[in-house]
């Protein structure tokens, strides 16, 4: 699963699930059906090289914002409609709803920091996710302990 980091752009916000991985550069935010205001994605490629986006699997148009190694914004990609390719060189690229990048310019800076701790979503998601497995734990060591001699009785 992704990290989670807000982004920080002039006066512009985001809160960010972070894409640092083949699969989750693939995956992307392609088959969502739409994204909330002031969320979007941040692609780390690990160093600055050529990556082509492909809108395709996208099912709303996106603004896509290209820094460098510095998180100095290189070029923005406005209103980018379905199934585009855009090339660029970068180091991350950052993906979000279609008119939130309106203010954002080539060589603004952008802040990428750890989630505030009132950022519900990432603590939610854990909840939830510890949840599970004790259920699944807990599902698993009463259906052993069921069937062990003398227990229970």
């Amino acid at each position: 699963m992704p990290g989670s980091a807000t982004v920080t752009i002039d006066t512009t916000s985001w809160c960010v699930s972070i894409a640092s991985t083949p699969a989750e550069w693939a995956q992307g935010l392609g088959g969502l059906a739409s994204l909330p205001a002031g969320w979007g994605m941040l692609f780390d490629l690990g160093y600055s090289r050529q990556v082509t986006v492909t809108t395709r699997p996208m099912l709303f148009d996106l603004d896509i914002l290209f820094l460098d190694e510095q998180c100095l914004v290189t070029d923005v990609r406005r209103n980018a409609t379905l199934g585009q390719e855009i090339t660029r060189t970068c180091r991350y690229f950052l993906e979000v709803n279609a008119g939130e990048a309106v203010n954002i310019q080539a060589g603004d800076a952008a802040q990428v920091a750890p989630p505030q701790i009132d950022d519900q979503v990432p603590i939610t998601e854990t909840l939830l996710a510890m949840l599970m497995v004790f259920a699944i734990i807990t599902t698993g060591l009463s259906t052993i302990l069921k069937y062990q001699p003398g227990f229970g009785q």
